[in-house]
């Protein structure tokens, strides 16, 4: 079976079900401060634990506006029918009527050990960690892709193709970040909270495949696509078969880089601001403001990879291309490059160091406390990262969540417009103390025709109440 960029290093070592991103219902809530400083560190300021410590958390974000995949209950109705035959598994999957698409397939994180502490009722500290994986695609064109993932897909007429600007890029790293929000401004009727968060960073692997011009000719029945006046640029940390992201016989690959020294590294950042507005009372009970308005910017900074562990190549010019050809050799650089100089394109090598960026994003949020335990908020996510660049980037969003939030249970349904795949999204998010378990997108899980799916689960242990006084904290729940 031809495949290119979805048999690349990431589908093998993920965990099979689909997992969230931003925890939406979780960390837009009031008692959860380890999940809440990924989507603004100022959150940490004030927050109502004393010592919180992650014991872990997962997620993975499945989506694209290529097309829609029907229920996880009719793929496996398919599954059954068919009786291991693959008859009928185009049915399971709908193009959408867009020439050109994005996708995320995956985008992984795992947050590992974590710490909050509360100096005071003002100022509090964090330590985080987590492992992210990033898969993207970026404005590719729908019949190429075809072409090149799907062994039976024939064109019963010839076509020229002119594609600008596609980007592929991948990575895994892990991060360590030192976090601190603190009140830099208080009134009687409202608060002004500050905080950053200062991460390193580790780059374990990065693959990436990106063109300003592709000119391609398609004969019908033919099994090659002739580039004319093209150009590619590949640019990877795996450099021959042995040494691709999953490894090979003679060993290398991810696990080698995660064990070892990394073969990358480089210093990411979050900042974030919140006002406050809490006409009632002047204490810090979470529970007590009425409004909370928040902006952040994360994931500012970039990942730079050594000389010897970095290899890049720009070929030019006319060739032929298969599919087959592109999905045996793209996984590393010494194939990639033999291949496509061996179809008649020219190519300038270097092994210099290489920058990846991150996806770099702007939050502006809205937390308003409807009545007593009952809140909604407003949140809005923005692109800030140059897809023309080597890295990757999130797509917009805006996401309003209904809560239901105490100290001990939350209850959460984010409803949220996707402006990747230009439509309505529902989920849901259950906390219980300190174990929770939500999805930004589940509508995968009980209807067709959907563009993406996640889930999300984890766990933290509280310790201890960040108060100012016993007659406050009774106050306020008067």
């Amino acid at each position: 079976m031809k495949r290119i960029l979805l048999c690349c290093f990431l589908t093998g070592i993920l965990v099979q079900g689909a997992l969230a991103q931003r925890y939406f219902g979780v960390a837009t809530g009031n008692y959860d401060p380890l999940n809440t400083v990924f989507i603004n560190p100022a959150n940490l300021a004030g927050c109502s634990e004393k010592l919180t410590i992650n014991l872990f958390s997962v997620n993975l974000q499945v989506d694209n506006n290529l097309g829609t995949v029907n229920s996880l209950s009719s793929i496996i109705s398919n599954s059954n029918n068919n009786n291991g035959n693959n008859n009928g598994s185009n049915n399971l999957f709908t193009f959408s009527n867009r020439n050109r698409f994005s996708m995320l397939l995956p985008v992984f994180e795992l947050r590992g050990p974590a710490v909050s502490y509360a100096i005071n009722s003002k100022h509090t500290l964090a330590i985080t960690t987590r492992v992210r994986v990033f898969n993207q695609f970026n404005d590719f064109d729908r019949n190429l892709y075809n072409y090149l993932t799907n062994p039976n897909f024939q064109s019963g007429n010839s076509y020229g193709l002119n594609i600008n600007g596609f980007n592929w890029t991948a990575q895994i790293w892990s991060e360590i970040g030192l976090s601190y929000g603190g009140e830099i401004l208080t009134r009687d009727k409202f608060t002004v909270k500050v905080g950053a968060t200062l991460r390193y960073l580790q780059g374990t692997g990065f693959i990436s495949l990106k063109s300003k011009n592709f000119d391609v000719q398609y004969s019908a029945n033919s099994d090659s696509l002739y580039a004319v006046n093209s150009d590619l640029e590949y640019a990877s940390s795996a450099y021959s078969p042995s040494s691709t992201f999953l490894g090979g016989a003679a060993g290398g690959g991810i696990l080698n880089n995660f064990l070892g020294s990394p073969i990358g590294a480089g210093i990411g950042a979050d900042l974030g601001v919140i006002v406050e507005i809490h006409p009632f009372s002047n204490d810090n009970d979470p529970e007590n403001h009425r409004i909370k308005l928040s902006a952040s910017v994360t994931d500012i900074g970039a990942i730079t990879y050594k000389a010897g562990n970095t290899y890049t190549a720009d070929f030019y010019g006319n060739g032929y291309i298969s599919g087959s050809g592109f999905s045996n050799n793209v996984t590393n650089y010494q194939s990639f490059k033999n291949y496509l100089a061996g179809q008649g394109f020219s190519g300038d090598t270097s092994t210099g160091m290489k920058t990846v960026g991150l996806p770099t994003a702007l939050l502006l949020g809205a937390d308003y406390n409807i009545y007593k335990k009952f809140f909604a908020n407003l949140t809005a996510v923005a692109n800030m990262a140059n897809r023309n660049n080597l890295g990757n980037s999130y797509y917009g969003q805006v996401t309003l969540t209904p809560r239901f939030d105490t100290r001990l249970f939350t209850a959460a349904f984010p409803i949220t417009y996707n402006m990747l795949a230009d439509n309505v999204r529902f989920g849901f998010a259950l906390r219980f103390s300190g174990f929770y378990i939500g999805s930004d997108d589940m509508m995968m899980l009980i209807a067709d025709h959907q563009y993406g799916v996640n889930l999300y689960m984890g766990g933290y242990i509280p310790i201890g109440h960040n108060k100012r006084s016993a007659k406050q904290e009774f106050v306020s729940h008067l």
